[in-house]
């Protein structure tokens, strides 16, 4: 057994999750290595016959270890479908976030389009307007000119 809480395996509902495949690989890590004292151990019984060394430590490890990847091959539907969860949520989301964009997009299409329409207009009163402060100058240099070429007459008259 662990010696330390932080070496403790995380139990559902008690602290953080680990990755369940992390959980997995060091459950096999541990798995093979009890089995490999195992294999020492009956090696051991083979060549020296001593019954005592199945309360061997290292042969309690192994059923530990046993159980406790038995009890992970139970709990780890759980622990996938709250992964699968979890991943189908953040796939929903960026869905969303997806479709919200083109709409996005496709508003400012419209409002440029508008505002490419109304760009138009204004060039055209714009242009009209110019036209007519044209004509207007224009007619008001004419007028000028009356005026100057009335003044000059009436000055005429009077000498």
């Amino acid at each position: 057994m662990p010696k330390t809480r932080s070496q403790q395996p995380k139990v559902a509902g008690k602290g953080p999750l680990e990755d369940p495949i992390q959980i997995s690989r060091k459950l096999v890590r541990a798995h093979l290595l009890a089995v490999k004292h195992q294999k020492k151990i009956l090696r051991l019984r083979t060549v020296l016959g001593h019954h005592r060394l199945q309360y061997d430590s290292a042969f309690f490890r192994m059923k530990n270890i046993d159980e406790e990847m038995e009890k992970k091959r139970l709990d780890h539907p759980e622990e996938m479908i709250k992964i699968r969860k979890a991943q189908h949520d953040k796939v929903e989301k960026a869905i969303q976030y997806a479709a919200e964009l083109e709409t996005r997009a496709a508003i400012m299409e419209t409002v440029k389009e508008k505002q490419d329409v109304q760009l138009q207009q204004i060039n055209e009163q714009l242009r009209k307007t110019e036209e007519e402060n044209l004509e207007l100058q224009q007619k008001l240099v004419a007028l000028r000119r009356e005026l100057v070429e009335a003044r000059r007459q009436r000055k005429q008259n009077q000498s």
